[in-house]
């Protein structure tokens, strides 16, 4: 009898070491994330909240991706021979990126006005929760609106936006991504830029980076300046080589500005999103934002 109590002994102490090593790894898992980014930064990484917006924004927002086809300024894209069936299989897969700088501390700032533009077009479309994707560093949604639309919010930073994108890019249009010189058609990119009055939005489908380090980032990963862009003003023009823009594209929105901006102007940026989405007469997508532009600038 000793020694079968000594036996047992010893198979509940194999039986206790073996669940400590278990429960020391489960809890190394459980905290390395957030040691390694901090508690804020990956709770937003992993489980990013769509934007938080008031019950008549969401109304809104609701309402202007219902609407069919929107009418900015009283102005409706003519019939297209391009909208067919055929024509439109070559636009079936798109992607939208919103550019800006990831973490709590730049949420609410100037330049992150391409990551807000992209919150309110998932929210809008009622996109599924962004989820972190390591391997394109970067947060990722997607819906069906009669098309594949995918979105993107870059991790990198925004100097680096383009890396993401290109990883994104490899997986998603795998061997077209190479002998592809033009994205005008399949990638639109939301930006913030200084040169425009707050409010004011201009599509193009190609151009310069206009001085905007995430666009010149996306440039070089491209090899193209080929590709969709909406800016979104945000006043200021301050661009004169002694730090003064860096410091306002890096400030907060005012609280004026702030509201027309949740109420007014990326309820406007998605009925263009829209507009980029559906119609496959892009040319024409671009006269009809543009032709609409004097309406949609807003002052806070």
């Amino acid at each position: 009898m000793p020694m079968c109590n000594e036996g047992y002994d010893t198979m509940w102490a194999w039986f206790a070491l073996v669940g400590g090593v278990l429960l020391v790894i489960s809890l190394m898992f459980l905290t390395f994330p957030t040691t390694l980014f901090g508690r804020s930064r990956w709770h937003r990484i992993r489980r990013d909240p769509v934007g938080r917006t008031s019950a008549g924004t969401r109304k809104r927002l609701a309402a202007v991706t219902r609407r069919t086809p929107l009418t900015l300024a009283g102005l409706t894209p003519k019939p297209s021979t391009e909208d067919t069936p055929a024509a439109q299989n070559w636009r079936e897969r798109l992607v939208i990126v919103g550019l800006g700088n990831p973490g709590a501390a730049y949420e609410k700032t100037r330049h992150n006005a391409g990551f807000l533009a992209v919150d309110v077009v998932a929210q809008g479309f009622r996109a599924p929760t962004f989820r972190c994707c390591d391997a394109w560093q970067a947060l990722h949604t997607q819906f069906n609106a009669g098309k594949e639309v995918h979105l993107l919010k870059p991790i990198t930073f925004m100097n680096r936006s383009g890396e993401a994108l290109r990883s994104f890019l490899r997986d998603a249009f795998s061997n077209e991504f190479t002998s592809k010189t033009d994205w005008s058609a399949h990638v639109l990119v939301l930006v913030d830029d200084t040169a425009l009055p707050f409010g004011r939005m201009r599509l193009r489908l190609r151009g310069s980076d206009g001085g905007h380090n995430g666009l010149k980032s996306i440039a070089q990963a491209l090899g193209t300046e080929r590709y969709a862009r909406l800016r979104i003003g945000i006043g200021g023009d301050l661009r004169r080589g002694n730090g003064s823009a860096v410091d306002y594209v890096l400030g907060s929105f005012t609280r004026a500005e702030w509201h027309t901006l949740q109420e007014t102007v990326l309820i406007d940026c998605i009925r263009v999103v829209r507009e980029w989405i559906e119609c496959d007469n892009l040319a024409q997508v671009v006269q009809f934002c543009n032709a609409a532009s004097g309406s949609l600038k807003a002052r806070p």
